[in-house]
């Protein structure tokens, strides 16, 4: 997978947090640990920054903005557009008028465990007393606990509509959240057991200690796991569904049922009916939010509007429940404006979307639709 800013940026402390908590544990470090160590003592992030900034730029051409696909399917009609340079919309189907709609950004809100709240956004600061315990800067927080924090002190870390953050958990795992997600954690795991609780959507890569799994736990159940990379989505609203990139996970439900997940693979519960399902998938289209894109293929336009609502911060309206099952596909870059991914779509389609303030409105612009 290529590297994230991110991720580099990140890199060198997320290694010693994963050291420290080998040491802490009387874990085996092999010398390669070490040879990493003084890699990063070396690393300089000045210049990896300035390649990555290149890279992009070619990546963007090359890639994210270049091969977009509609697969529409309605009425037991087949439509295909292929769409290949970079994405241009006719004139002649053009959204209506209205200020742009930008996309969210990081953001969040933490509620330390003595009832403390703070607003976090891209400032630097250090929350603690004397003993540091998190610190914030431009990539995201990390929970600094050691052997005097206290184990019962949870925090609550709370992404709202049109927001993202990341966080470094005490043992050095990394967690990406998405919109509208709520992730409670300990201040410092206790002995053999790492255990967070989670409302919404998040990225776990998670440090791998063989004494202590990682359970990540949810509203209908909980996904355990040794180390590895997965990705929740637990939205109240939705079906529970976890993505694994690598590693292996299982999840056990409230009701009992359970399932061994294993890599690219996507398990979908439905609490309402208690059935688990197990399909193998390209797990980057379920995972790429954290990749500064949104990638979407054959899903239907109510899902596709909905993970846009979270993050741009908008409602949306139906002219007609029909609309809602119209099947597309398509990437685009999270941080752009919304309205030419929404131009592309009406492109060969029979939908079109008209912008009122923060809310969009999906009409049809023909009357041949039945519902």
């Amino acid at each position: 997978m290529e590297k994230r800013w991110q991720e580099i940026n990140g890199k060198a402390d997320a290694f010693l947090r994963r050291l420290l908590y080998r040491i802490e544990h009387e874990e085996p470090v092999s010398p390669e640990w070490y040879d990493a160590l003084n890699h990063q003592r070396a690393f300089d992030y000045r210049q990896a920054y300035g390649r990555l900034l290149r890279h992009k730029r070619l990546r963007r051409i090359r890639r994210w903005s270049v091969a977009v696909a509609i697969v529409v399917s309605l009425s037991g009609g087949w439509s295909l557009l292929w769409m290949k340079g970079k994405p241009t919309v006719p004139e002649a189907v053009p959204v209506a008028k209205a200020a742009d709609i930008l996309p969210g950004g990081k953001k969040a809100v933490l509620t330390l465990a003595d009832g403390t709240v703070w607003n976090l956004q891209d400032s630097s600061m250090v929350l603690g007393n004397a003993t540091p315990q998190i610190r914030v800067d431009s990539l995201g927080l990390c929970v600094l606990g050691d052997s005097l924090t206290d184990m019962q002190a949870w925090n609550t870390l709370a992404i709202p509509r049109g927001g993202e953050f990341y966080l470094t958990l005490p043992d050095g795992t990394q967690v990406w959240l998405n919109s509208e997600t709520t992730l409670r954690f300990p201040a410092r795991f206790a002995p053999g057991n790492r255990e967070v609780e989670l409302a919404g959507e998040a990225y776990f890569d998670v440090v791998r200690d063989r004494h202590a799994p990682f359970v990540v736990r949810t509203q209908v159940g909980e996904v355990c796991v040794l180390g590895t990379e997965f990705g929740i989505s637990a939205y109240a609203e939705e079906n529970m569904s976890a993505t694994l990139v690598e590693g292996s996970i299982r999840f056990d439900a409230n009701d009992g049922n359970s399932a061994v997940v294993c890599p690219e693979q996507r398990l979908t519960y439905d609490a309402e009916e208690g059935t688990i399902t197990l399909e193998k998938v390209d797990t980057w289209i379920y995972t790429s939010w954290r990749e500064q894109v949104f990638c979407f293929e054959n899903r239907r336009l109510e899902e596709i509007l909905t993970v846009l609502a979270r993050w741009y911060n908008v409602e949306v309206s139906y002219e007609s429940e029909a609309l809602k099952a119209l099947k597309l596909s398509g990437t685009m870059d999270k941080y752009k404006e919304i309205r030419p991914f929404l131009q592309i779509f009406e492109t060969g389609t029979d939908v079109k979307f008209e912008i009122r303030d923060r809310k969009i409105i999906v009409k049809r612009k023909s009357v041949h639709l039945i519902d």
